[in-house]
């Protein structure tokens, strides 16, 4: 079993790009995880960051206003179909929504200026196992362009799995 620190990004394995901070508001856009074939991936917390110049407040996002769409946080099957919606049909449209579901949020800032920066840590109260080239994925749909980082980083376990129960060592036909 191997521990999982990664970026989810736009091809799911860690090697796309993890940033969401264009303009998806046509086109959504989708950053996720998922395991490849025979392996399982435990999704144990969610450490989202957003960084950006000037002053956050809990009624926008990062420096601006609500966002329209929001941010849906989902478990899919292969072929996309939603498994859980994580916001339960309730998007992230603010700042201060992250704070209705995550354990710790917090506004960052250092003395001299610079970028200002909302941590948000979720820790799962269920593991959330994916298997069977499942997809733990957020969607992005709105303009984030006022961003100049949007991230969402996963911590966990993997290992080896295998969806045919008949070649488990543990397995007794019937």
């Amino acid at each position: 079993m191997s521990r999982i620190y990664q970026y989810l990004d736009d091809v799911g394995d860690g090697s796309g790009v993890p940033n969401t901070n264009k303009d998806y508001f046509l086109s959504p856009q989708y950053v996720f995880i998922q395991p490849p074939l025979g392996v399982k991936h435990e999704i144990e917390q969610m450490v989202i960051s957003i960084e950006a110049s000037g002053n956050f407040s809990s009624g926008g996002y990062g420096n601006s206003v609500p966002l329209v769409n929001g941010i849906s946080v989902l478990v899919l099957d292969s072929s996309l179909n939603v498994i859980d919606d994580l916001t339960d049909e309730d998007p992230i449209k603010t700042n201060g929504q992250w704070g209705a579901v995550c354990y710790n949020v917090e506004l960052k800032s250092w003395p001299g200026g610079g970028n200002n920066w909302l941590v948000a840590e979720w820790i799962f109260r269920k593991v959330i196992s994916l298997v069977d080239r499942q997809i733990f994925a957020i969607i992005a749909n709105d303009d984030f362009t006022n961003l100049v980082t949007h991230k969402f980083m996963v911590h966990g376990r993997s290992s080896w799995w295998h969806s045919d129960i008949s070649r488990t060592p543990y397995h007794t036909p019937d």
